[in-house]
């Protein structure tokens, strides 16, 4: 993984370009509407700029850790209702490695717990016939 994949490089990126919304709104607001500068209009201004920039970290931040939720929501249903998990993992950063190594590791417990399982109930099955067998008899 390349060190711009990263959460942190993003995030410091998201919140770099949300904190100069206002500003680069603010200059925008001196050289297009110089007229608009009165007390008034750079309060509204800036407080616009500030709630869309806002807006905007939110939704972005929302998208990038939707794999999280999504492997939250997964292992809660695989542990409240048994639904297998299936999760997708697209990129690169630590969010997209950790679902990944999470699927891999589910996979991986459930092939194992496979033979057990079959023991098991080669055993049940065993008894069964041994009951069957007796009270056959």
């Amino acid at each position: 993984m390349s060190w711009f994949q990263s959460v942190a490089v993003r995030s410091f990126l998201i919140a770099f370009v949300a904190t100069h919304i206002p500003l680069l709104c603010l200059i925008a607001l001196v050289t297009l509407k110089p007229a608009w500068l009165t007390p008034v209009g750079v309060l509204a201004a800036t407080l616009v700029a500030t709630l869309l920039a806002t807006t905007l970290v939110l939704l972005v931040l929302w998208r990038m850790f939707r794999p999280l939720r999504d492997a939250a929501d997964g292992l809660q249903a695989l542990m409240t209702k048994g639904i297998p998990l299936r999760l997708r993992a697209g990129g690169e950063d630590e969010i997209a490695r950790l679902v990944r190594v999470l699927t891999q590791a589910l996979a991986h417990m459930d092939r194992s717990r496979l033979p057990l399982l079959q023991s098991g109930a080669n055993q049940l099955e065993t008894r069964a016939a041994a009951l069957r067998h007796r009270g056959g008899e």
